[in-house]
């Protein structure tokens, strides 16, 4: 679901369930650019345990990008942290506008 100057994304949320230590998991982000004019991106995680593919991108008006998000947990925060997910996100910044997708 799209604001003013903003990207459509779904899933709006990732939620990575059961995770272990040292292993990795993958799930993807559709970002499409609703807008009127084409869009440049960059995407960082919150947090370095994420990596994402691309990590930049040029959108044109109605152009649409899957973005990898892989998740390597080395070890949890502290144990409550491990036992209820831990919350992060991803943020999406432009020259114009910033926002961000949540991940657990």
């Amino acid at each position: 679901m799209s604001g003013a100057g903003t990207l459509d994304v779904e899933p709006q949320s990732l939620v990575f369930r059961n995770v272990g230590l040292n292993q990795a998991y993958t799930s993807s982000l559709c970002i499409s650019n609703p807008l009127t004019a084409a869009v440049d991106i960059g995407l960082r995680p919150s947090n370095p345990r994420y990596q994402l593919t691309p990590n930049k991108v040029s959108l044109g008006p109605g152009q649409s990008v899957v973005i990898t998000v892989r998740l390597l947990v080395a070890h949890y925060p502290n144990i409550s942290k491990g036992m209820k997910g831990v919350e992060d996100h991803i943020h999406i910044k432009s020259r114009y506008f910033e926002q961000n997708i949540d991940v657990t």
